[in-house]
């Protein structure tokens, strides 16, 4: 009786946890609903699985408000602002392409040394990166982004120049389906030198041919374009590492066990195909980027912690 009471309540949680992703699946892309259903989610997980959880009042620099973050796990994915949503990641990308534009605005990219001592400015209070990207003065700046959610996108795309896509491997390239813009990472549509800036958070992990990838946005970057890009990365000392080595477009053999990273928003698993280290630097060198890693500290204050390296290409 006890084991079947036990099932019963394995059973009940199943449910709970199905009806819970498919409120993240219809309401996901809405950041404020997407926002309180995470915190309801974590708060009433934390008390069914007896899991810690803390709240912490701080500030968000991507929206610029006074925020309440929720953490149930310290890494670079959680602490989630009570306002646009963003985890501690997507802060930081944030707030680097918000330094960026402003420095962007006031100065040439002819200084990388004075762009590196902005970059690693910790002056966290300031305009949210909406109201940056509204008022952009520079004519015909062109930001891409391969995604459509989050906090940056949300951001970013009343900004007439921001372009954002996914990817439809049954679609034409570079044509609209669903009013999105249909892009392969592997084979942009875009012409040469044609972009100014790119970003790109936590997707060549994913990708089965990264290096071919990076010469792309290589390719379709102006010259002094800027890539910003989000990998988990391994230990400093850490070199890149497959975790399926490819034969052909259509079969992988296995090297290392199988890994995925799971959406908590459309409930998707992505294969994990490469784990990148710090050697990344001397690959993207390679290509022509003159490339960097920012870090940031943990501050729970402005909704940081975890790995906080983000990695800022620009082509020579």
């Amino acid at each position: 009786m006890k084991n079947k009471g036990n099932l019963m309540r394995y059973k009940s949680l199943l449910v709970y946890k199905k009806q819970m992703a498919r409120l993240f699946y219809f309401f996901g892309r809405i950041e404020i609903l997407q926002s309180f259903l995470y915190f309801c989610y974590k708060i009433i997980n934390s008390i069914i699985n007896f899991k810690k959880t803390a709240l912490y009042f701080g500030y968000c620099p991507v929206c610029a408000k006074r925020t309440l973050f929720l953490i149930g796990r310290y890494d670079r994915e959680e602490l989630r602002c009570i306002h646009c949503a963003g985890n501690s990641r997507q802060r930081l990308v944030g707030y680097i392409i918000k330094l960026i534009l402003c420095y962007l605005q006031k100065n040439l990219m002819d200084n990388m040394d004075v762009l590196k001592k902005t970059l690693e400015n910790r002056d966290y209070i300031g305009k949210s990166l909406n109201s940056v990207a509204k008022n952009i003065t520079m004519k015909n700046y062109i930001i891409y982004e391969p995604d459509n959610r989050g906090p940056v996108h949300h951001s970013l795309k009343y900004y007439q120049n921001y372009v954002c896509s996914e990817y439809f491997p049954e679609r034409e390239l570079g044509k609209m389906f669903n009013n999105i813009r249909n892009e392969d990472l592997h084979n942009l549509s875009f012409s040469n030198n044609s972009l100014d800036m790119i970003i790109t958070q936590d997707i060549f992990e994913h990708l089965p041919i990264p290096d071919r990838a990076f010469r792309e946005i290589y390719r379709v970057l102006k010259s002094k374009g800027i890539h910003i890009l989000t990998v988990p990365l391994g230990k400093i000392s850490g070199r890149r590492k497959k975790t399926i080595k490819l034969i052909d477009e259509n079969e992988n053999i296995l090297v290392f066990p199988v890994r995925y990273h799971q959406d908590i928003i459309d409930r998707s698993r992505s294969k994990v195909y490469t784990e990148w280290g710090y050697d990344l630097l001397d690959f993207l060198s390679g290509i022509g980027f003159f490339s960097f890693v920012v870090h940031f500290d943990n501050d729970l204050r402005n909704g940081i912690y975890g790995n906080n390296d983000i990695i800022i290409s620009i082509k020579d």
